[in-house]
């Protein structure tokens, strides 16, 4: 959808340009630089649609793995240790999710391709952010859980 009916122009076309549209040269240059951002932002549209896809799958292998390492018996068979995968588990697909939902939520102001920064714009770019928040909460949570596992084992490589 650039400015010519589907047809892109060269710089170097816009003396025709400015003859057919009654445009100034600034005009002219301006429209080729709104198509081009609107291609920048079909193409970040199409990319954060395909991370938000990858993460919301990443979600769901970290939720199968919670289903077996939460489980009472690999309490009792790993003790803390199994605890503590469990609550990575949980804490990263929380994670992967949130990371899903700040792209889609980006994706819907990068989609339509619009240049016009509007108020609902702006409350879409709020939410992102509280969801970012939610995000970082959470993988300090898998931070915070994997650093027994982590600094356990290699204290155990050392000896």
């Amino acid at each position: 959808d650039s400015f010519l009916g589907g047809k892109d122009i060269d710089i170097k076309d816009k003396a025709a340009v400015k003859r057919q549209l009654k445009l100034t040269s600034e005009e002219v240059i301006q429209l080729k630089k709104d198509s081009d951002e609107k291609k920048w932002k079909r193409a970040a549209c199409g990319l954060d649609t395909q991370k938000a896809a990858a993460r919301l799958a990443q979600a769901a292998v970290m939720m199968a793995f919670a289903v077996k390492d939460c489980s009472v018996e690999n309490f009792q068979d790993k003790g803390q240790a199994g605890k503590n995968k469990c609550a990575v588990d949980i804490t990263a697909a929380i994670a992967s999710a949130g990371i899903a939902a700040s792209l889609i939520t980006i994706s819907v102001i990068n989609c339509p391709a619009s240049l016009e920064f509007t108020e609902i714009m702006g409350k879409r770019f709020c939410a992102a952010s509280i969801i970012d928040l939610v995000v970082a909460t959470s993988y300090i949570g898998t931070s915070i859980a994997s650093i027994q596992g982590t600094c356990g084992t290699l204290d155990n490589a050392w000896e």
